[in-house]
Formats: C-alpha cells, structure tokens, sequence
C-alpha cells in the first residue's frame, strides 16, 4: 500500500512546494491537487512543486476535456511531466456539472468524452498523426502532432470518478483510479464497477493503481478541523450523488 496527498487549489501558491517537500520528506508517493474553476492554476502549482521535490509523484487531480481541449492537456502534461523528470501522472475526469455550469458548458456524453480523451492523449504522446473522430471528438488534421517531441516515459492517465459508468471506464482504460469516497465505505462498491469494467477489457484490475480519495481534515482543535470539512462538503455537495451524501449527513 502506498500514501497519497492530495490538496485543493485554493491555498496560497507559495504554500504547494512547501508542504510537497514536507510530504516528500514524510515518505508519501503523490502529491496530487484539483483544478477547480476560478482558484489556483494547477499547472502553476504543479510547476512549482516539481522544481521543489526530487521524488515524490505530482499530479492533476482534476483537470478536464470540457475547460481543456486533450490537445493542450496533452502538452500541458508533457511538459509538467519532463519538469518533473517523469513524476507527473495526468488525473482527468469530466468535471463537475455544477461548476461547469457556471460558465455555460453543458457537458455531454461525460464518459465518452473521457475515454476519447485517453486515446487521444496517448495517440499524441506515441508521436501519432492520425486521430479518427469519435462521437465526442472531432477528426483532426495531421498537423496535430506534438512538435516537442514524444515524452521520455509514458504518462499514467489517472480516471477521477463516483458513478458507476466512470469507475467502470477506470478498469477498462486507464492506468490509474482515483475514486471519491463519499462515505468511505464507498470503496467495495467502486472496486466493484473498476473490476468489472476491466474483466470487460479483459485485463485484471490489479493493473490499475487505485489511490482512494478520503477528505480529512486534522487539527489539535476537533470542532475546528469539524467545521473546515463542512465547509468543504457545503461547496462541493452539490456535485455528489444523493447516495454519496447520505453517508455524510
């Protein structure tokens, strides 16, 4: 078993290498942070860390193909990845409704879009020139290529998700799961759709490296940490499930 960290991006930005080296120095394997609309850029944050850091695995824990085209995603993350020398899993999802809203984005086809961003990424950092259109993506030229040249390593693509159709495209595509716990006893339950959604790709879900997303909040004053980890759950209920919320009522 390994030892994630993950942060929200709405910290001061001097504070992410700071507390990246802490962790580091502290034997954990990720430091991961959201990209939530209208906070920090994680891609500035990320950046940071990894001149700070000489181990520890940096990633995006979210970013999306509704806000980010996979073309820029797909540059944005190899060159994270070459500035941390290969420390930099890429965390996508299809983003929150609910924020997404906010600017006037109606996502469709959630899933599809993600999967077709994974082989869209992964076609691109192969030094691919072809890329089919899918029901969510359109046919590109074959100009799109990156002209930076292929990353050194491959780059793990990390599948945030809660519902059942996400978390099945977890097992079925991605190298990495990065399940939200709402209540934590959500975890047999998601393994559950991972397994599944890999026996359908005919692969085991012990490929997968799952790191399970548990909110907590610590402080020598319990009705403090209490109240930080309300406030944290009042901003974000809305893009839970009811099913997940109940846990948290």
């Amino acid at each position: 078993m390994r030892f994630s960290l993950r942060l929200n991006n709405d910290l001061p930005l001097a504070l992410y290498p700071r507390l990246a080296r802490v962790a580091e120095d502290a034997g954990f394997d990720q430091f991961w942070v959201s990209d939530d609309l209208f906070l920090h850029s994680v891609w500035i944050i990320l950046a940071s860390v990894a001149q700070a850091t000489e181990r520890i695995g940096i990633g995006t824990c979210i970013v999306n193909p509704c806000t980010m085209h996979p073309a820029e995603m797909a540059m944005a993350a190899a060159s994270l990845n070459e500035l941390a020398g290969g420390r930099a899993p890429l965390g996508i999802s299809s983003g929150a409704e609910d924020f997404l809203n906010w600017i006037g984005m109606r996502p469709e086809r959630p899933v599809t879009a993600v999967a077709e961003t994974i082989t869209a990424l992964r076609r691109l950092w192969r030094g691919e020139r072809h890329h089919p259109p899918g029901a969510y993506l359109q046919e590109w030229s074959t100009e799109a290529y990156l002209r930076a040249g292929r990353p050194a390593r491959d780059i793990p693509i990390y599948v945030g998700a809660m519902s059942p159709r996400m978390l099945r495209l977890i097992g079925e595509r991605a190298d990495g799961g990065l399940p939200l716990l709402f209540p934590p006893e959500h975890f047999t339950e998601a393994m559950t759709h991972m397994r599944q959604g890999a026996a359908a790709a005919g692969r085991s879900v012990d490929e997968v490296d799952v790191a399970a997303c548990i909110w907590c909040s610590i402080a020598d004053d319990h009705h403090a940490a209490e109240q930080v980890l309300r406030e944290k759950l009042a901003y974000y209920g809305h893009a839970f499930s009811q099913r997940f919320s109940r846990g948290w009522v």
